[in-house]
């Protein structure tokens, strides 16, 4: 099975899809202004408000909405990372004053938050779920921080490991080898992508996790205040650590500085496998090219097709999605949910028909408007002629030679209008390099609309 992941970077965000055999599987999309993708992020953030009845806490971490934290989400070792968050301070030895934290000092399981928080208290905290809706985020005092291989703990003694390891020898083998290069006052879970690694592999990778851990306490001893102490990796690095193994075929980005980080990232986890990334240089959009925005387009509607004929209708609220189809899905679904990487439950249907399916929910819906307004007619009903449509386009381009003395065109249009431009040996296209003595490239792009077309420069940029 070929997997392919393909990195669309724009203007305002990153898109990420995921392709099995050319059909999209998972799509995220990141922010690359403002705040982005925050689960894992970890800040040093300050009580606002105790909440008794909900044995929970409101925590300022520079939201606009205050972030939510239960006493269950303090973590047994509370206690530890309460005691270094008050203690430490400019003039501390930071690794003796860590090291000598107490650790066994266990949070009870059954206890009152507010003998524990108080308004105005700093609390280091890590995001597990970002804002949804009037919600803000949900927090976690129990810090871990997540590497390809191993899981750091900090304030913990224990090695726990993963039982998807099947082997007893395997089993012991990363035990013991992790216990002998595990520092006072670590703890680690060894994931199931350990199975196999050489020591120097997990060496290199617990020290690169400690180090982001330890990087944070100077700005905790200087300044107590709300601040960011470090961040989760990226969406695009996240999701190449989560799911990057032996299956994947390639992994294509349309930004030569962000290839690089993906580069760069792949070979420090997976050295084998740093061929697969590559460095798209086509002329069409990245998304288009792979046929992923015409599935997205297919797959975020109202109604979605099947192959078979049949099709799909979707609705959708705040926490409830409502799917219409037959009654013989359920096995079929229970598989294809089967490599669903969020928790989730698949249930028996109902006495009425109905199949319900829980799943777990970390991050705001992706919701995209797959119905488009009209760029000509701007939602009235009405456009001018399509058959003088070129026209318009070559007075626009006779304008651009004359008046402003330019001989050298990028011509966006929708793909409908590319082949009408371009169809045959003398094509429209051909009789205007003639007739204005210019050169024209002309691009298709599926998201304009067929009485839709943008004169760029040579570069792409949009002529004023």
């Amino acid at each position: 099975m070929d997997k392919d992941l393909i990195i669309d970077v724009g203007q305002s965000e990153i898109s990420i899809a995921l392709l099995e055999n050319k059909r999209l599987i998972e799509l995220n999309r990141e922010k690359t202004e403002g705040r982005g993708f925050s689960v894992g992020d970890v800040y040093l953030g300050r009580v606002k408000k105790i909440l008794p009845s909900l044995n929970a806490a409101f925590v300022d971490i520079g939201d606009e909405k205050d972030a939510f934290v239960h006493y269950l989400d303090l973590g047994l070792n509370f206690k530890a990372f309460d005691h270094f968050v008050r203690s430490i301070n400019a003039n501390s030895d930071f690794t003796q004053l860590y090291r000598n934290t107490r650790i066994d000092d266990i949070l009870e399981k059954e206890g009152k938050i507010e003998r524990f928080l108080s308004p105005g208290q700093p609390i280091a905290v890590q995001i597990v779920k970002e804002p949804i809706s009037t919600k803000g985020s949900r927090l976690t005092a129990e810090i871990s921080i997540a590497g390809r291989n191993l899981v750091l703990l900090p304030f913990a003694d224990k090695v726990s490991i993963s039982q998807k390891i099947a082997s007893r020898e395997e089993k012991k083998r990363l035990e013991r080898l992790v216990y002998s290069i595990l520092p006072p006052n670590y703890g680690v879970i060894i994931r199931t992508a350990a199975e196999g690694k050489r020591a120097a592999v997990l060496d290199a990778e617990l020290k690169s996790l400690i180090k982001k851990w330890e990087d944070s306490w100077p700005c905790i001893a200087k300044n107590k205040g709300v601040q960011l102490l470090f961040t989760e990796n990226s969406r695009t690095t996240t999701i190449l650590r989560d799911l990057l193994n032996d299956s994947f075929t390639n992994i294509y980005v349309n930004d030569e500085s962000v290839y690089k980080e993906v580069d760069d990232y792949v070979t420090m986890i997976s050295p084998e496998q740093e061929k697969i990334v590559k460095l798209y240089k086509g002329n069409e959009p990245i998304l288009d090219h792979f046929e992923v925005s015409r599935q997205i387009k297919g797959s975020f509607g109202k109604i979605v097709s099947i192959k078979s004929g049949a099709y799909l209708i979707i609705e959708h609220t705040e926490a409830l999605h409502v799917i219409d189809v037959n009654s013989g899905i359920l096995k079929y679904m229970q598989e294809l949910m089967a490599g669903d990487r969020a928790k989730h439950t698949v249930l028996p249907l109902t006495k009425f028909g109905l199949m319900q399916i829980t799943r777990q929910r970390v991050r705001p819906a992706t919701e995209i408007n797959t119905a488009e307004v009209c760029p000509t007619c701007h939602g009235t009903g009405k456009v001018g002629p399509t058959i003088l449509f070129d026209e318009t386009v070559e007075r626009q381009l006779a304008y651009y030679v004359k008046e402003r003395s330019m001989n050298s065109f990028v011509l966006k249009v929708s793909p409908i209008f590319e082949a009408y431009l371009t169809k045959g040996f003398n094509s429209i296209r051909r009789k205007w390099c003639r007739k204005y003595s210019c050169k024209i490239k002309i691009e298709g792009n599926t998201d304009y609309s067929l009485l839709q077309a943008t004169w760029c420069k040579p570069d792409g940029e949009p002529i004023e």
